[in-house]
């Protein structure tokens, strides 16, 4: 089972990564909705499109899919709040000139970028007060992406949420 295993291999149209869970704690792992949402995407034509950012990227298997299944993009920004996320990104980061990574606050970095596609794959665990202490948990995220979508995407923009209920 993924949720017991400290390694985790995530693998889907010859595209893969580990992700060891003890070595970048407090990042979420690739789990089903991963696999899901990469599943979704897979049968769009994205050739046309340059930029990404993925959104709570953490170890940040979506953007390496999209990377790696268009040639095309050539500006990919990564963003998540947790410092191990970064960490993984610093000790994995597969093309310095494609990919960057934003620590911190996403919707601050959103307020001044535009991307052609924007991605998020949220944490889909609900908890009683969840803003208070994680303001990307769950529907303030969520909220703040469908409501401010024309301000950080490109014209041609595509915004792809992954809302789950697992």
């Amino acid at each position: 089972l993924l949720q017991q295993s400290k390694l985790v291999t995530i693998e889907y149209d010859g595209v893969s990564m580990e992700f060891d869970k003890n070595k970048y704690p407090w990042v979420w792992s690739p789990s089903i909705d991963t696999l899901l949402i990469t599943k979704r995407l897979k049968d769009k034509d994205l050739s046309q499109y340059t930029s990404l950012i993925e959104v709570w990227s953490g170890p940040w298997f979506i953007a390496k899919y999209l990377w790696e299944k268009n040639p095309k993009l050539k500006n990919i920004t990564l963003t998540d709040i947790n410092p191990n996320a970064k960490k993984y990104f610093e000790d994995n980061y597969v093309n310095k000139e494609r990919f960057s990574f934003k620590l911190g606050d996403a919707t601050d970095y959103l307020d001044n970028n535009k991307a052609d596609i924007v991605v998020c794959n949220p944490p889909y665990i609900a908890r009683p007060y969840s803003i208070d202490d994680n303001a990307y948990e769950w529907l303030y995220l969520i909220n703040y992406l469908l409501r401010n979508a024309s301000t950080f995407l490109t014209d041609k923009g595509k915004l792809f949420i992954n809302i789950s209920s697992l």
